[in-house]
């Protein structure tokens, strides 16, 4: 019976098209470490073989890498010549509406000689390489379906209190207050640069000024309670709700030098980050409590957990702030590096703002 070898890396059978390309990539930026500590004289069998441990691949591979490296004088590999997908072919696939197969025919049958044709699974690699998801589905479907993949309205990057967006949110939790339940309402700003939730307020009815003007309150103040972020934005992007557009929140606004940006009606994509931040808060702790009214149906009317004990009001502000505080302290981003909403804002706590000056010192970005 012969044994594998136990020096092979599993992972370098693993013949998805993403772990190849990841692996390629790896491989590149190790080969030019390697290339560095050699050309320094300090390269050794250890460094080859951390680089194999870390990428997946066999030691043998690195070191033809680094032969190759050696000869070429560059770490990359030449690009390797192939069919690539031509004005004509994209003609073809928008004709047969993305249908690969029936290009594929239609090009055997045009060719002189077939054997200058690519083969079935050559022409959908190709295809794969050279266009984009989006582009694939508007051949097939049409511009609609092509803009179903594209990034909706995404804002370049900006500095910290650049911009904050506000809504209201009714919390899908029945709670108990003065003797009845009720389903309370969340008022919150967030800072659109580093995702900080930078106040917020409750209320067991339906949100009004007063609820706007403490959940500010509580955004600008840079105090213990209220800290570490705070500070004054530039703008403020709204809705049309009436309590935002009253008289008391546009005049506080408005001493502060703050602009106040009223959005369209029904459009919630232009307010995407605190939009976002509603999603979150329902999927991540609301659907957790008990009594939430989305949970799953056991029938046609009854649905999981609606017979359990309802939280207080208090009860459930007590477990919303303490949420709060993990959201902007321990949830990592993917869409801003991997880091938590806290130390993003650390980060760009210092940046300078054009309008500093004009300020209270304690409200300052």
């Amino acid at each position: 019976m012969h044994r594998a070898s136990t020096d092979t890396p599993p992972d370098e059978h693993d013949s998805t098209p993403e772990r190849r390309r990841e692996q390629k990539a790896l491989l590149t930026a190790g080969i030019r470490s390697l290339t560095a500590l050699r050309e320094r004289g300090e390269l050794t069998s250890a460094e080859v073989k951390a680089v194999a441990r870390s990428v997946g691949v066999d030691q043998r591979t690195v070191w033809r890498r680094l032969a190759k490296a050696r000869a070429s004088g560059a770490a990359d590999l030449p690009a390797r010549p192939r069919f690539t997908v031509t004005d004509e072919v994209r003609v073809k696939l928008a004709y047969y509406r993305g249908n690969i197969k029936r290009v594929h025919q239609e090009m055997l049958d045009e060719a002189a000689d077939p054997q200058h044709v690519p083969s079935l699974s050559t022409l959908h690699r190709a295809v794969n390489l050279d266009l984009s998801p989006g582009d694939l589905a508007g051949l097939r479907s049409g511009i609609p379906a092509s803009r179903a993949h594209d990034q909706h309205l995404r804002r370049p990057p900006t500095c910290r209190n650049e911009e904050w967006e506000g809504d209201h949110k009714q919390v899908p939790v029945l709670v108990w207050a003065d003797g009845r339940l009720v389903k309370p309402w969340v008022t919150w700003f967030c800072d659109c640069h580093t995702g900080m939730i930078m106040g917020w307020a409750v209320t067991p009815h339906y949100p009004h000024r007063g609820s706007i003007l403490a959940a500010l309150r509580a955004c600008i103040l840079t105090d213990e309670v209220h800290g570490p972020a705070g500070g004054l934005p530039r703008r403020i992007r709204i809705d049309r709700g009436m309590d935002f557009l009253s008289q008391a929140v546009t005049e506080a606004m408005g001493s502060f030098g703050v602009h106040v940006e009223v959005l369209p009606p029904y459009t919630p994509h232009l307010k995407g980050s605190i939009e976002n931040l509603n999603r979150a808060a329902t999927s991540m702790f609301f659907s957790t409590l008990p009594r939430y009214t989305k949970a799953q149906k056991l029938d046609a009317k009854r649905r999981v957990g609606e017979k359990d004990p309802a939280l207080t009001f208090e009860g459930f502000v007590d477990l919303f702030a303490p949420w709060i505080r993990t959201r902007n302290a321990e949830h990592r981003m993917a869409d801003h590096g991997g880091v938590t909403a806290l130390d993003s804002c650390r980060r760009t706590r210092e940046r300078p703002h054009p309008r500093t000056d004009e300020r209270p010192q304690f409200l300052t970005c």
